[in-house]
């Protein structure tokens, strides 16, 4: 919170009436602001500080909600909406300190939760991207704090410090968060928070002398003051207040002192080094200059004291002077004491001084050459960073272009701007090079000038990281003219090979003269690293190997075993070593068991894929059922942890705190969805020519499985759906059937479902095509003697009846709706087609055969009468209807498609049908009014059902 605004420990500045009589007549002239003023917030904000500083911190709730819920006119600028948030955050604050001192009245534990929760209630209102955000978060803290909810606190310190680094408030929030880590029994942490904030720990012990001084200079301070009360002369006060004087001039020099230290504290920790022994010898060749002054003051005064003595002696025999000298001799005794005191904090100055002197003029250069490297290198870190961010810039830009269409102007603006932004990037990449190179050399020359330097081994990793950079920079330089001169049509020579010798060299080094360092770990590491790249696979493990064992505690143990692991994996592979498989299957899942040994780590998951995929290689081709059953277990585990993983992002999210990177940065579940169905696959079939129908179990048991797992998981469809992609793949047509309708089996209202059905359908038309050419592709003995055409009309039927307009209009989502209809449509047409053939190929029984095409035709109508097809669907249907001699429906039909507006392919003929038959059905009403013999020139049919009936593609 701003100290400016109320003290730390909630009480006020002490006024007297007459300012508190003043600070009213600004608060009437304040409230004089209409509220439809642009400055109206502003107004009130200033009449609530009026009362918090005078310590009426119940009168400033009014102006602060005023100040809150003002309404400024849309023309104010942002400054005044940025007010408002203040006075929301300031208003939290009131209550903060009004619970305080509830408290510290006993008012009662309601009035104290009270107050919090009316704090609690104005901070929730702050957004993240308010001035006043960071101020919110210190307090939250503290109120967290004061409940003993140290892990909340912990939480709020740990946003704060992430979203303002470069907060007022940072120093503060380091300081608590070092301190809760220490009650968390986080020691490590807490170490590393404290190590961050002590710039050195000369600055350290000169504030702690610094404060201890001034405290004794008080105390002498206060002595003075009591002895001025007691003097009778003159002379006694002028020689009180020259020492008073000296102690300030003394004083103030102290708290210039302390000024600058307190300024170490938040400066760059990468420029200390130069303000330490720059700035700070200064500071302290003053300090030991006032001391010299103030030592020879002080010998004025003894001077002075023993000529009083003198005096006193040559006037004994006076018997007039003996009162007079008596006083004298009172007040030289007082003054001696001054004296005595004054010296002996000029004495303790001079020993801190000598304990504290400064190194000479050669070191200062040298810390200062160290610094200046230091800084060199953060700056160039920098540089790396924003030229990501570039990077990053330019990929969104893409994106959002390949978004627009052809045509658009704003595609032209947006490859300008990338143009722009490709030339910036560029000469930043020069300019990087070139600064790289020169901090390389730096770096160098610092080093050899100064080898044995405490500093060197900081230095070393510094120089190692520079150097990669420029060996990256090197190789992708020859990269761009190799594939220059390949495209221009000349001889490019040889490919380039990055060469990572020269960082890997300076590693060697700092692992070679400084086995104790705190970068061994990271150098070890990166060694592995880089071998790795250069295709030095097995020296790469090594490094690794050693990390692991050489430093079981390092935070990069469990990154190493995935590398150690991976090694192992790609050697079965790559050939690297004379193991066979199955020990090296068994290395690699050693390595990766031990990462599960370290779940907070982004690894993790990629550790469990690696066992899935280890325990499959032991498992196939010899089907070991139990090898088989471990991959699936990891593979599992796996997409489990991937839930918990998103459920703690959400949270996280939530409580407005960064997650932590509990995943390696990409999705591993589709992988591991895949591989699951690989299992299921290959344990059962290894593609023997024998086992061609092996398949036909495994989608029920990966049905099974799903089942077992909960089909309400999120990865549930996907797993099911995965045995069909796998069979897929491997051309199994038939078996991606089955899995397809597996799939449904516990889906069956899934809004894709009516897509699955296509897929199904589409699968048995390529067995049909199949079929023609190779008999065997399907058995007839084990489909009861039914062909492909049976199958894949019944696959339409159920896409038509199960998933048809009534299915497809209770679902929300307009584009699955609108997709299932679509193939609904397509399936109840073509379905009606083929049973239509069906009636025509059957002359033994044609009623019986012609009765269903209609019934199927009626049936589409009913469901897409908007249809295009059902126009000629219609006319189908009143021709079967005249066929049938059901003349009063075909009517109906002949005159519906006579007047159907969207064609007039049939519109004639259905006309003259109508009538003939119109003539049909008055010729039957006369025939059961006076029946006569049938004659011989009796109405022949009219017309014929629509081409599309019988020719139509299945």
């Amino acid at each position: 919170m701003s100290s400016g605004d109320i003290n730390s420990d909630g009480s006020s500045a002490q006024f007297s009436q007459h300012q508190i009589a003043l600070l009213d007549s600004a608060v009437s002239i304040f409230d004089q602001v209409p509220d439809f003023s642009a400055i109206y917030v502003l107004a009130q904000q200033q009449i609530a500080q009026s009362y918090i500083e005078s310590g009426r911190l119940e009168g400033s709730i009014e102006p602060l909600l005023n100040a809150e819920r003002a309404r400024p006119p849309l023309w104010a600028d942002d400054s005044i909406f940025e007010s408002m948030l203040t006075a929301t955050a300031r208003l939290g604050h009131v209550f903060f300190e009004l619970a305080r001192q509830a408290e510290a009245n006993e008012s009662g534990p309601d009035e104290v939760s009270r107050y919090l929760d009316l704090a609690m209630d104005q901070y929730g209102k702050v957004p993240q991207d308010a001035m006043v955000y960071d101020e919110v978060l210190i307090a939250l803290s503290w109120i967290e704090i004061e409940k003993n909810n140290t892990e909340s606190a912990v939480s709020l310190l740990e946003h704060l410090l992430a979203v303002r680094p470069d907060s007022k408030y940072s120093y503060e929030a380091w300081v608590t968060l070092g301190d809760r880590y220490n009650r968390l029994g986080e020691y490590d942490k807490a170490h590393e928070v404290f190590s961050q904030l002590m710039v050195t720990e000369r600055a350290v012990v000169m504030v702690k002398e610094s404060v201890q001084e001034s405290a004794e200079i008080d105390g002498v301070r206060r002595e003075l003051d009591l002895l001025a009360m007691q003097v009778e002369t003159e002379g006694d006060l002028a020689a009180l207040d020259r020492v008073s004087d000296q102690l300030d001039s003394l004083v103030n020099r102290k708290m210039k002192m302390l000024d600058l230290y307190n300024l170490l504290f938040q400066a760059d920790p990468m420029a200390v080094e130069l303000i330490n022994y720059g700035q700070m010898k200064t500071t302290l060749a003053s300090l030991s200059g006032s001391i010299i002054a103030e030592r020879a003051a002080l010998n004025v005064v003894g001077t002075g004291l023993t000529a009083v003595e003198r005096q006193v002696l040559s006037s004994i025999r006076n018997k007039d002077a003996i009162v007079k000298i008596g006083q004298d001799s009172q007040n030289v005794n007082k003054i001696q004491k001054i004296a005595t005191a004054f010296e002996r904090i000029i004495e303790n100055d001079l020993k801190i001084l000598a304990g504290l002197e400064p190194p000479g003029y050669d070191m200062w250069l040298k810390e200062a050459s160290f610094g200046k490297v230091n800084i060199e290198f953060t700056k160039h870190q920098n540089n790396k960073n924003a030229l990501l961010q570039q990077y990053l810039m330019i990929g969104n830009v893409l994106r959002q272009m390949e978004q627009l269409p052809e045509d658009s102007p704003v595609k032209n603006d947006t490859r300008i701007v990338l143009g722009e932004l490709q030339t910036e990037t560029q000469a930043f990449e020069n300019l990087l090079a070139v600064a790289g190179r020169n901090l390389v050399a730096e770096l160098s020359r610092v080093i050899d000038r100064y080898p044995d330097n405490e500093n060197i081994e900081h230095l070393l990793f510094q120089l190692a990281d520079a150097q990669y950079d420029q060996t990256e920079n090197d190789y992708l330089y020859a990269n761009e003219r190799y594939a220059a001169a390949f495209e221009a049509g000349g001889d490019p020579g040889k490919a380039p090979v990055a060469d990572y010798n020269t960082p890997v060299r300076t590693y060697e080094r700092l692992i070679r003269e400084f086995p104790q360092s705190e970068f061994i770990d990271q150098s070890l590491f990166q060694v592995g690293h880089l071998l790795n790249e250069q295709g030095e696979l097995e020296r790469s493990n090594r490094m690794f190997e050693s990390l692991v064992s050489e430093h079981p505690e390092s935070r990069l143990v469990a990154d190493a075993y995935l590398r150690i692991g991976d090694f192992y994996f790609d050697a079965l592979f790559l050939g690297l070593t004379n193991l066979g498989g199955e020990e090296l299957m068994r290395r690699a899942i050693n390595a990766y068991d031990h990462v599960l040994d370290y779940p907070s780590n982004k690894n993790f998951q990629s550790a469990l894929y690696k066992l899935g995929w280890s325990y499959y290689n032991l498992a196939a081709p010899e089907e070991r059922e139990q090898y088989y059953e471990d991959s699936i277990e990891y593979f599992t585990y796996l997409l489990e942890d991937s839930l918990h993983v998103a459920e703690y992002k959400q949270l996280a999210e939530l409580a407005g705190i960064e997650p932590r990177a509990l995943d390696p940065g990409y999705d591993l579940t589709g992988e591991a969805i895949k591989y699951l169905a690989i299992n299921f696959r290959d344990r059962v079939e290894t593609g023997r020519e024998e086992e061609r129908r092996n398949w036909a179990s495994v989608p029920a048991a990966m049905k099974a499985y799903v089942e077992g797992l909960g089909v309400d998981k999120p990865y549930a469809r996907s797993l099911m759906m995965s045995m069909a992609e796998v069979y897929k793949e491997t051309g199994q047509v038939e078996a991606e059937i089955t899995a397809l309708d597996s799939t449904l089996a516990v889906f069956s209202n899934d809004p894709q479902a009516p897509r699955i059905m296509q897929r199904i359908i589409d699968g048995y038309e390529r067995l049909q095509d199949m079929a023609v050419v190779d008999e065997e592709v399907w058995d007839l003995t084990v489909h009861n003697n039914e062909s492909p055409e049976v199958y894949l009309n019944r696959a339409r039927e159920r896409l038509f009846r199960e998933y048809g307009r009534e299915w497809a209009e209770a679902l929300e989502d307009t584009t699955a709706r609108r997709e299932a209809l679509i193939l609904a449509d397509q399936a109840g047409w073509r379905l009606a087609n083929y049973v239509a053939s069906l009636a025509e190929d059957r002359p033994s029984d044609p009623t019986a055969g012609i009765d269903r095409a209609a019934r199927y035709f009626k049936d589409y109508m009913g469901d897409f009468p908007e249809s295009d097809n059902s126009y000629p669907a219609r006319w189908n249907y009143s021709q079967y209807m005249w066929r049938l001699e059901r003349y009063d429906e075909a009517y109906e039909e002949f005159i519906t498609v006579s007047r159907d507006e969207r064609s007039d392919k049939y519109r004639e003929q259905a006309a003259i049908n109508a009538i003939l038959a119109a003539e049909k059905m008055l010729e039957l009403e006369r025939q059961e009014a006076a029946p006569e013999p049938p004659t011989d020139d009796a109405i022949a049919p009219p017309g014929e059902p629509s081409a599309s009936s019988n020719n139509a593609n299945p």
